[in-house]
């Protein structure tokens, strides 16, 4: 798939992406949301955390974040394109 048909595929699912391309190093610190994410990770790689646990997400991986719910990210070595989305 590429990233048209991927951000058509996220809006069918009702939630409002959108596109970031972040460079490699980039630390997201510990924070919450109110409602729930949904990140699509197109290329490069990012390890996220979530509670107490920690995923390693490279393309096509997707991670569902409750909301209330503390988590953090750092980007990896070559940065990381995704898809962040919200419920619409």
């Amino acid at each position: 798939m590429d990233k048209d048909q991927i951000f058509a595929e996220i809006k069918k699912e009702g939630f409002s992406p959108m596109y970031f391309s972040v460079p490699a190093g980039f630390e997201y610190p510990t924070h919450s949301h109110e409602t729930r994410k949904l990140l699509v990770f197109l290329d490069g790689t990012m390890t996220v955390k979530v509670g107490d646990e920690t995923f390693h997400c490279g393309p096509r991986d997707r991670i569902l974040i409750p909301g209330n719910i503390h988590h953090s990210a750092i980007v990896g070595n070559n940065g990381c394109n995704f898809f962040w989305s919200e419920k619409i």
